[in-house]
């Protein structure tokens, strides 16, 4: 075993041995899962984390991966589009047999997506357009009230509302379970540093 446990792939955590290559697409969905969430789908894909059970049953049931991560702490998630969502419940299956291979996320559709044609060209902009929304380039650079950022915004299309449903539709919610009053008071697994695990000898023979 090695690495970090938020990053871990389940097969890694339990020891009984591992195909590197759906390890590492195991470990790429939570960095993308991160990335778009600002919170970890899990603590660690083992027992001891209580979410761990929770997601292996959602997707025993067929459900989405995401979706349920989403449900549990109330939130919708429907400013990831339909294609990420499908992708990331492939790289984040807990059977390995089931995962998405490297070779299928790189042909998966939304990795195949055009960006350029969904950003604009803040450069050509003038300070009027830019200040309507956008990151201004040029007052970057000898704008003596210095450079001027502006909000993210998320372009494509987005799950629709009436697609999010509560994952823990047929039994008690998981905030409840825990003697906790809303789905508030749950703590999202953190983007905290951890430390890594594993044989430092075996890893630097």
């Amino acid at each position: 075993m090695c690495g970090s446990k938020s990053y871990a792939a389940p097969e890694v955590l339990n020891g009984t041995g591992y195909d590197g290559f759906l390890a590492d697409v195991w470990s790429l969905g939570v960095c993308l899962f991160a990335m778009l969430s600002g919170f970890f789908p899990l603590d660690e894909a083992s027992n001891n984390d209580w979410r761990y059970a929770k997601l292996m049953e959602q997707q025993q049931k067929g459900r989405s991966t995401t979706k349920s991560v989403y449900a549990w702490y109330k939130r919708s998630c429907t400013h990831l589009s339909q294609p990420v969502v499908q992708m990331l419940d492939g790289m984040l299956a807990i059977n390995p047999a089931q995962r998405l291979t490297m070779q299928a996320v790189l042909a998966h559709p939304w990795m195949q997506e055009a960006p350029a044609a969904a950003v604009p060209d803040y450069a050509s902009m003038s300070r009027g357009a830019a200040d309507q929304g956008a990151y201004n380039v040029m007052g970057e650079v000898g704008d003596d009230e210095g450079p001027t950022y502006r909000g993210a915004f998320v372009v494509g299309p987005v799950v629709p509302e009436d697609l999010v449903y509560d994952a823990m539709d047929d039994e008690e919610p998981v905030y409840r379970s825990l003697g906790l009053g809303d789905a508030s008071e749950v703590p999202l697994p953190g983007l905290t540093k951890q430390k890594a695990f594993g044989d430092a000898q075996s890893l630097w023979a």
